[in-house]
């Protein structure tokens, strides 16, 4: 970067767009740096070229300019000085800036693999659209971003919004950008307009993309942040009507339309809208620039807001405009679910009011309301439970739990029980993602009598012996994380004879896959009271019984990752790691089919990461580390379209950690302090959001001792390091006296103590810490 630097200087210290530094003051590069391979895309004012950086050895972008006046050029060198000037992960970074031999500017920058959004849009039918609002809501944070450092982009349009084929936005193309902090007059961009197609760049005294201009940007007026606002309203607009904003006005009449900002309501172009996402586009798009939001920061939480299920701030809301909003689009929303059982509530007060008079359609309401609510909360449970958010839904639930519970006993027949039942099961799976295990163990033994008393209702009911069989399964994973193993393993195999057919040949498919189910639960169990070949032979019956019922599925997979990992743990590596290739290959194939889903994207890194540890176990570090390292992009990727996903991040912490463990194997020390401190971190991000939750508290002080080994080993430990590794251990093995593990730790931690005393040359206190390692063992 340090040419653009001096260009920065040249310009008299400014990297504005307007500052006065020209393609002299750019260094000449050197002819053999970039191996140009082929013309990607061309603008207005340059051109863009893949290229491969021979020093670096990595695929660049490289754009340079085309035949143009010195205007041009100065205008093309300011490009570059704004885009290095901002730091943001939704704004392509740059890397040099110089000449070639015959003067032409040109900058490299990184390559965006993946497609401008304007093409995702072209004939794509509304739901894949609706799909795309994320990549607008990371425009505009990335416009905020720039708007913080008084930069306006002013030509924002889905042409310069690229989505990466992992998912990542980022904004390009700063050609036209403007720094509101110094006077600027516009005198690189003095010259006659153009008229131009809608959605091309035209480069005059008015600059910018017609089709999504501000009004008072076309009129050749002054503009500030909301002008961009209104572009990224124009995109929205884009994105949900199918067309930009003036795509159908008469050709002799768009200038003028574009100049008064009369744009057709959204409303006639497409009826099927939520109110409050056409109140976003139609606050972001007034004529005038006071009606608009003020900053695209404010846009951006407006739409994060709305893709949350919350309330936006643009649109007032009815209650019937919040219950049709459920009905139509499910958004998976803590606001939507209280909203929910406050309609339960309603209905029941209506019905109570004209009790005495229509009894009989009073219950038939009644009825009808709690169907309704049942349907939405497990479609709230799912959406939630996908994104590692059941905690949201606390409130709600508890409120719900407490409705039913005052009927007593006076509502007991079937269809009420088994409602019960399900409420009762996500109220368990609730508290559990909280870190309340009590609550939770409480709610799905309730769940469980409920299950159990439908199934002796119904002997011969498979639905109602399979969803006992769940049950069992959800309060064995719980016992076992508690400790107690023996109830677990006594649940699981409840479970598996549940399911036991007398003639398995003819046994439904359905309860074939919840057998394998029970029997993968049953595995989970044996494995940690150490029965590894009952275990073993468990996974590999429900390995069969999968193929059989549910070949090509998600559960099939599972299974075979279980089985990998228990191959692995007995240290057949080779096995563990086909199982494994089966499985990246069958998550990587449904991923592709669904490429915006990121659930399926996070199941690819999570057998990705488990391949790794494999092919580490069998000597393959290079295989290994490419595994590790694509983990940890895609888990990363995923964590910046939501932060708050706590399995997500977990599992980021398991791939930093494996990673570190990989690089003293590879002789680099310092690489593996910097995993585990990046590990520590993300840890401690969980253990904010949920301070009492065991496993994490366990991880943490984990990391901290492998923190303080390998400082140790490089030498930069310090004592800090060491007493929060004891600490920390210490105060888990108080709490759990009778985990052999958590003992294990703190002697292990006395010991680290002991040795970084000795290499001090303080032999006496190191032998206080090796008498506390032996008296805690």
């Amino acid at each position: 970067m340090a040419a653009l630097a001096a260009a920065t200087r040249a310009a008299g210290g400014s990297s504005d767009a307007d500052a006065t530094a020209d393609a002299g003051t750019l260094p000449t590069a050197s002819v053999t740096r970039y191996a140009i391979e082929r013309e990607i895309g061309r603008g207005g004012l340059g051109r863009v070229l893949r290229a491969r950086d021979r020093v670096l050895d990595r695929t660049v972008a490289v754009k340079e300019i085309l035949e143009g006046d010195e205007t041009s050029r100065r205008r093309f060198v300011r490009e570059a000085l704004i885009t290095a000037r901002l730091q943001h992960p939704a704004i392509v970074p740059l890397y040099e800036a110089g000449r070639w031999k015959d003067g032409t500017p040109f900058y490299a920058m990184r390559l965006i693999r993946g497609r401008p959004l304007s093409e995702l849009l072209e004939g794509a039918p509304q739901e894949r659209r609706l799909a795309l609002l994320p990549v607008v809501q990371a425009a505009a944070d990335a416009v905020a971003y720039a708007h913080s450092e008084r930069i306006i982009h002013r030509d924002l349009k889905p042409g310069n919004v690229m989505v990466g084929d992992y998912g990542e936005t980022v904004v390009i193309d700063w050609g036209l950008a403007k720094d509101l902090s110094i006077d600027d007059r516009e005198a690189l961009d003095a010259g006659p307009y153009r008229a131009v197609s809608g959605d091309r760049t035209a480069v005059g005294a008015v600059m910018g993309t017609p089709a999504y201009m501000a009004p008072e940007q076309a009129r050749g007026e002054a503009v500030d942040e909301r002008s961009d606002v209104y572009a990224l309203g124009a995109m929205l607009y884009h994105l949900l009507a199918g067309e930009n904003p003036h795509e159908r006005d008469p050709r002799d009449e768009v200038l003028s339309r574009i100049r008064t900002g009369r744009v057709a309501p959204l409303r006639e172009r497409t009826a099927e809208l939520p109110a409050d996402l056409v109140a976003i586009v139609e606050k972001a798009m007034a004529v005038e620039p006071a009606g608009r939001y003020a900053t695209a920061k404010e846009l951006a939480e407006d739409l994060r807001r709305y893709q949350a299920g919350q309330l936006v701030g643009a649109h007032r809301y009815s209650f019937g405009q919040l219950l049709r909003r459920w009905l139509r689009r499910h958004r998976p929303a803590v606001t939507v679910a209280v909203l929910l059982v406050s309609a339960l509530i309603g209905v029941v007060v209506v019905a109570a009011r004209r009790v005495l008079d229509e009894r009989r359609v009073a219950r038939e309401e009644r009825a009808a309301a709690e169907r309704l609510v049942d349907h939405m909360l497990t479609d709230l449970h799912d959406r939630l439970e996908a994104v590692g958010r059941l905690d949201a839904m606390e409130g709600s639930m508890s409120a719900v739990d407490t409705y039913y519970a005052s009927f007593g006993a006076r509502r007991r027949g079937t269809a009420d029980l088994a409602r019960r039942a399900r409420e009762l099961e996500i109220l368990g799976a609730v508290r559990r993602a909280g870190g309340d295990s009590d609550g939770a163990l409480a709610a799905l033994r309730r769940a469980g009598d409920a299950r159990d008393e439908l199934s002796r209702r119904e002997p011969r009911n498979a639905a109602f012996r399979r969803a006992s069989a769940s049950v069992k399964g959800q309060l064995s994973k719980l016992l076992a994380d508690r400790g107690d193993l023996a109830s677990a393993e006594a649940e699981a195999r409840a479970a598996v004879a549940s399911l036991t057919s007398r003639d398995p040949a003819t046994a439904d498919t359905l309860t074939l896959a919840a057998r394998a189910t029970a029997l993968r639960d049953l595995a989970s169990v044996l494995l940690r009271r150490g029965s590894t070949e009952e275990a073993l032979g468990s996974l590999r019956e429900a390995v069969e019984l999968l193929e059989r019922a549910a070949p090509m599925t998600e559960s099939l997979t599972n299974a075979r990752i279980e089985l990998g990992e228990l191959l692995l743990e007995r240290g057949n590596s080779v096995a563990a790691e086909t199982a494994f290739d089966a499985a990246v290959a069958a998550r990587r194939a449904a991923s592709d089919a669904s490429s915006r889903d990121a659930a399926r994207s996070f199941l690819v890194a999570e057998a990705t990461r488990l391949r790794g540890q494999a092919r580490r176990d069998r000597g393959r570090l290079d295989a290994a580390e490419e595994d590790f390292t694509e983990a940890i992009a895609r888990i990363r990727a995923l964590l910046a379209l939501e932060p708050k996903n706590e399995h997500w991040r977990a599992e980021l912490v398991v791939a930093l950690t494996h990673l570190g463990n990989l690089r003293p194997e590879r002789g680099d020390a310092a690489g593996a302090v910097k995993l585990f401190e990046e590990a520590a971190a993300e840890q401690q991000v969980l253990l904010s959001a949920n301070p009492k939750h065991h496993e994490w508290r366990r991880n943490a002080a984990v990391l901290s001792c492998k923190v303080a080994h390998w400082r140790g080993v490089v030498a930069t430990a310090t004592e800090d390091d060491l007493e929060r590794c004891i600490s920390s251990t210490e105060a888990l093995a108080a709490e759990h006296p009778t985990d052999a593990r958590l003992r294990d730790a703190v002697a292990q931690a006395h010991e680290e103590h002991g040795l970084w005393r000795l290499g001090r040359g303080e032999p006496a206190a190191a032998e206080a810490a090796i008498r506390q390692a032996i008296a805690a063992k």
